[in-house]
This record gives C-alpha cells, sequence and structure tokens, in this order.
C-alpha cells in the first residue's frame, strides 16, 4: 500500500519523462494497487498505461497490458469484458515473435476457461502456456499454467490435479513468487471446499491467509477468508463463518469476486436462523453473480434463493431460482453444483431425472436413499446438510434424528418443517416447539442452556457447573455440547464472546443483543 502511494507521488511529478518510462511507472503502481485489492484503481492505471504503449507503437507490451485488462476486469466481476481484453490480448500477441508476454496470454486465457468451467479448453490452453514457458525457461508463466491446469483437472483426476497444483505451489515458494503463491493457496482452498473435503481446505485456507497476510497481499487473503466463511457454513460452524464473511464485508476496498461469497454465506446462515429480514445479502449476491455469468459465481447465489424460498414456505419459487444456474452446471457437467441445484428442485416437489455423475450424497438423495445420504454427510462433517437429506423423508425415527439437529444448531424453520411433517404423520409424542423462552432467547438457548451459557462465560468447567447447579456431570456435558452447537462455536471462549454478543449473559439471557 504504501509502494503504491508513492508510485501516485512519483507519477505526479513524471510529466516531463518519455512517454515508455511512464508507462512502466504506471504498470509498477498497477501492481501494487492489484496485490492489495484496489483493483478499479489497478485498472485505470493500466489503462493510462496502455494509451502509451499504444502511441509508442510497443505491441509487445500493448498485448501485455491487454491481458493485465483481461485479469482486472475479471476481479471486478465484469467477466464480458474480461474476455474481450483477453482475446484481444492474444490477437495482437501471437504474430509477434513467441516470448514471456505470449505466455502469460495463453495462460491468462486458459485461466478465464477454467473460471468458466469450460474445463477441456482450461487444460488445451494451460498446455499451450506451459509448453512455450518450458522453452522460455519462464517460471512464473509455468507455475500461473500449472495452476490453471491442475484446477480444471481436479474434479475429474483428484491426484493428478492435486500434483499439478502442489507443484505450481512448490515453484513460487522456491521462487519467490508472492502473487502466483497466494494463488496456488487460493485454488487448493477453495477447490477442496467445492469438493467437500473440507479439513484439507480448511489447512489450504489457514496457510493461504497466513501467508498473505505476512506478504500484504490482500486480494487473496479476503479471497480465501470468504471461502473458509463457506466451509464454516457447511460444516455447522456458523459464527466463525459469519465472523469471517463479514470481516470480508467490512474490508473498504474489497473486490466483487471476494464480496459475493460473503454475501451469500451471510444470507444463508441467517435464512437458517430464521432471520428472514438479514436476508437481503442474498440479493446483492446474485446480482454480481449474475454480471459474471460464472457457475461457481450463480450456484451458490442461485441455491441460497432456493433455500430461502424453501425454509419461508415459498416452495413454487424454487425452479425460477434455479433455473439459470442448473443449465449451466448440467452443461458444465459440475457435479455438486448440479447436485445442489437439483436436490433443491425435488424438495419442491418438482420432477427430477439426475444424471449418473452428480455427488454421491445428493444421487443417494434423490433416488430415496436418504439414509444413505445423511450418512455421507455426515463423514463430511455435515451436519445439517446430513439432517436436511432425512427431512425430506417420511421415517419418523429420521424426522426425529432431524428435528434432533437442527434443533441443536439454532436452525428454527428447518426444524418447524419437521414438526409439522411429524404431526402430519400422525407421530406420538412430537413437540409443539420450543417454549416461548427458547424462542425469545437469541441464541435458541432453554432456560437451563441460558444458565449454562452464563457460567461457561464466568469461567466455571464442567465439573464447578454440575456441582453449582447439583446435576449430573454427564448432564451437563450434554447442555454444554449443546449451548456449544446452537451458538455455532467449538470452544467454551467463543462461546462466552457469542453469549455476550446476543446479550445472553444478562439475567434471564432472553435480551436482544445491543
Amino acid at each position: 500500500r504504501e509502494a503504491a502511494a508513492q508510485y501516485a507521488r512519483a507519477l505526479r511529478h513524471a510529466d516531463h519523462l518519455p512517454p515508455a518510462e511512464r508507462a512502466r511507472l504506471l504498470e509498477a503502481q498497477a501492481y501494487e494497487y492489484y496485490l492489495t485489492d484496489q483493483i478499479s484503481e489497478s485498472l485505470a492505471a493500466r489503462r493510462a498505461a496502455l494509451d502509451l504503449w499504444r502511441a509508442a507503437g510497443d505491441r509487445t507490451r500493448e498485448g501485455d497490458t491487454l491481458r493485465w485488462l483481461s485479469r482486472l476486469n475479471w476481479f471486478l466481476g465484469e467477466n464480458a469484458e474480461a474476455e474481450r481484453a483477453g482475446r484481444a490480448a492474444l490477437d495482437v500477441l501471437q504474430p509477434l515473435p513467441p516470448g514471456r508476454e505470449l505466455a502469460m496470454a495463453f495462460s491468462n486465457w486458459s485461466q478465464l476457461r477454467m473460471l468458466s468451467h469450460d474445463l477441456p479448453e482450461a487444460v488445451a490452453w494451460g498446455e499451450r502456456a506451459i509448453a512455450l514457458a518450458g522453452e522460455l525457461g519462464d517460471t512464473a508463466t509455468l507455475a500461473h499454467a500449472l495452476n490453471n491446469v491442475g484446477t480444471a483437472t481436479l474434479n475429474s483426476d483428484y491426484e493428478k490435479g492435486r500434483a499439478l497444483l502442489e507443484r505450481s505451489l512448490s515453484l513460487s515458494l522456491e521462487a519467490g513468487l508472492e502473487e502466483h503463491a497466494a494463488r496456488a493457496y487460493t485454488n487448493l482452498g477453495s477447490e477442496h471446499v467445492v469438493l467437500h473435503r473440507f479439513p484439507q481446505a480448511d489447512q489450504y485456507l489457514e496457510q493461504g491467509i497466513g501467508y498473505c497476510a505476512e506478504h500484504d497481499l490482500d486480494s487473496w487473503r479476503l479471497y480465501m477468508l470468504g471461502w473458509l466463511a463457506v466451509s464454516g457454513l457447511h460444516r455447522g460452524r456458523w459464527t466463525e463463518a459469519e465472523e469471517a464473511a463479514t470481516a470480508v464485508l467490512q474490508h473498504p476496498r474489497v473486490s466483487s469476486v471476494s464480496r459475493m461469497q460473503a454475501l451469500v454465506v451471510l444470507g444463508r446462515i441467517a435464512a437458517r436462523r430464521g432471520e428472514f429480514d438479514r436476508t437481503a445479502y442474498l440479493d446483492e449476491a446474485l446480482a454480481l453473480a449474475s454480471g459474471t455469468g460464472e457457475l461457481q459465481r450463480l450456484a451458490p447465489a442461485c441455491a441460497a434463493h432456493a433455500e430461502l424460498a424453501w425454509l419461508s414456505g415459498e416452495r413454487n419459487r424454487a425452479e425460477r431460482e434455479t433455473r439459470t444456474a442448473l443449465e449451466l452446471a448440467l452443461a458444465r457437467r459440475d457435479p455438486w453444483r448440479a447436485g445442489e441445484l437439483l436436490s433443491w428442485l425435488a424438495r419442491a416437489d418438482e420432477r427430477v431425472e439426475a444424471p449418473e455423475w452428480i455427488a454421491r450424497p445428493y444421487a443417494l438423495e434423490l433416488a430415496g436413499d436418504r439414509a444413505g445420504a445423511a450418512a455421507e454427510w455426515k463423514g463430511r462433517g455435515c451436519d445439517y446438510e446430513a439432517a436436511r437429506a432425512l427431512a425430506g423423508g417420511d421415517d419418523a425415527e429420521g424426522l426425529r434424528a432431524a428435528l434432533e439437529e437442527f434443533e441443536r444448531l439454532g436452525a428454527r424453520p428447518a426444524a418447524q418443517h419437521v414438526l409439522r411433517r411429524l404431526r402430519e404423520l400422525g407421530v406420538r409424542g412430537v413437540p409443539r416447539g420450543p417454549r416461548p423462552s427458547t424462542r425469545a432467547n437469541p441464541g435458541g438457548l432453554t432456560r437451563r442452556e441460558a444458565e449454562i451459557a452464563r457460567l461457561i462465560a464466568s469461567g466455571l468447567r464442567n465439573g464447578e457447573i454440575a456441582k453449582r447447579l447439583f446435576l449430573a456431570p454427564k448432564t451437563v456435558d450434554h447442555h454444554v455440547s449443546s449451548v456449544l452447537a446452537k451458538l455455532g462455536v467449538r470452544t467454551r471462549m467463543e462461546a462466552a464472546r457469542e453469549a455476550e454478543r446476543l446479550g445472553l449473559l444478562q439475567t434471564g439471557g432472553a435480551h436482544p443483543p445491543k
């Protein structure tokens, strides 16, 4: 950030310099803006440099600058403009003697195809970049292209794709290529989230966020923080996910691609908790995603809207909410995104014909094996999704298990859906829903749980709480686990912070947050 500011000072006094020297100053300034997520400022500097290179008749620099304009427009969610600039870079550079600029233009086009989920084309263009980078001894372009090809391969050949991405990361770290290292961490982390391999995803994302914080790489740090929030959402760690997503949105210069993930996470958590007045995040997410045309942006936003419709009792909206993204997911044969969107149609009682290649948990659910689907989700650490699979059936035991899980997570609308279904089936002994005191509690805690939350916050251990309340230690263990789950946290310290935020530490524990 200091470097970007210093280049700005230099450029205010650079009118006497030759055009090529001014253009190089603008490029250097643009790169620092890019690294620190000041993307609009970076784009303006690159455009000014482009005018100077064109005036100087330097076709090589013109082509390389067009490639940069492609990259920056993608960060802003302007995908059509990114494609135009990327194609223009190839048109300018391909007639010239092959050099590093052409290799990077090949790799940039591979990256755009990968981001659009056009995976065969991503691999083909990436391999052209790898071959030329090898001839030129260009490590930076090689690392960049390996990243593209590895990411595009991961779905079809996990071991090969991961190996290519790991090689990209290793080359980047060894050569001190900070931007390329950040991008390797990013794609390793985000793609493992997409594949629902959450322990590996969190490991890559946490390492990458630490690396980017150390090297002032705000663009990738914020982007990875958004993906970490997505991982937390799937794993039922809603408070952690909410904190990560909020941190992204609070950054003064966050790019559109980073903003979208955070908006979806906050909107889905609000919907699952029944806080429907806070779901406007999803409208902004869908508006931004629609401008990109990318499956990886559209699918989460559309699925979130379909979930909101289901939770708020407007099932008939599901087909409309999923249509655009589903067509794209089916055309691109994306197993996880197509599976999720098809599952929302099925929950809305739409007739669904699922292709055989969709992800296994969704395939089992759509085939009617809800217990099998729930087991698959449980194995991946996705308790909410496991409960949701069970909630669609007519098995009383499965519905009771779903109800217990939803109540543990504080997922009130889904819990109410299961309660209604149990009553429709004539199941005896079904509770009439949470007591008024529980409904009034911002964390969805019972009076006993609210009392235990206050004692946790005061620093008491489980044994001490048991003695204080004259309860069996195992009973306290159960209550503490329930408190942590309902507050969406993993540790007692996090529970204390969340309880304070919700105003639960006051007597009665049912006061709204300040």
